[in-house]
């Protein structure tokens, strides 16, 4: 990941970011169809309005503390603003309603993959849908499930520099720093050190 934060713009890791964008899509088709050949025509047959945890069958509305558990989880999905200044600069042709329609579909392409990924995982797998959804799949017996894997990778190694990105550069600013004409050289000593000296400063347990 780390050769992924050197470059000076958000947009030298649109490849990339692409590559990984596919992969998400293979994935969560990957999931439409393991659940139409395994357990969604069992678990479809045994819905309910709402019940316990402790239940069987599909429940369409969760009840007391655990109908809050996914709150987080949706939050932290649509959190795409941190990138917002990065994206809009290097736009090639920038303009605010240009950018708000670029928005819009992205947003729209979660909401879609989100959506999709929660609804057929809990159809396949029912009550057992309560950890990452990689995890309730057997890559080493479906091979295709170790295409998604790898293809996740890919996906991880693109947005972590993303985050770091605006990261790097809210630091740079706070010292008076121009992100643009910041020597090479400096911009690696910077990026190396960054997560040494996070990682030092935490206290040893």
């Amino acid at each position: 990941m780390l050769p992924l934060v050197i470059p000076r713009h958000i947009n030298s890791l649109r490849h990339i970011s692409a590559v990984g964008i596919v992969f998400v899509i293979y994935f969560v088709v990957m999931i439409i169809i393991h659940s139409g050949m395994h357990g969604l025509s069992e678990n479809a047959k045994n819905l309910h309005v709402t019940g316990r945890t402790t239940d069987e069958g599909i429940h369409l509305f969760g009840t007391g503390n655990r109908a809050l558990d996914g709150l987080g989880v949706f939050m932290f999905a649509f959190l795409c603003q941190v990138n917002s200044f990065e994206v809009y600069w290097d736009m090639s042709d920038r303009s605010a309603s240009r950018f708000t329609l670029c928005s819009a579909i992205a947003m729209l392409l979660c909401l879609i993959v989100y959506g999709s990924t929660a609804v057929f995982g809990y159809l396949d797998f029912g009550n057992r849908a309560t950890v990452s959804a990689p995890l309730l799949y057997n890559p080493v017996k479906e091979p295709e499930v170790m295409v998604a894997y790898i293809g996740l990778l890919v996906k991880l190694c693109a947005s972590f520099p993303l985050i770091s990105m605006a990261t790097r550069n809210s630091l740079y600013h706070s010292v008076g720093w121009d992100p643009d004409k910041l020597p090479f050289w400096k911009r690696c000593i910077v990026i190396v050190n960054a997560p040494l000296l996070h990682c030092s400063s935490r206290p040893v347990v």
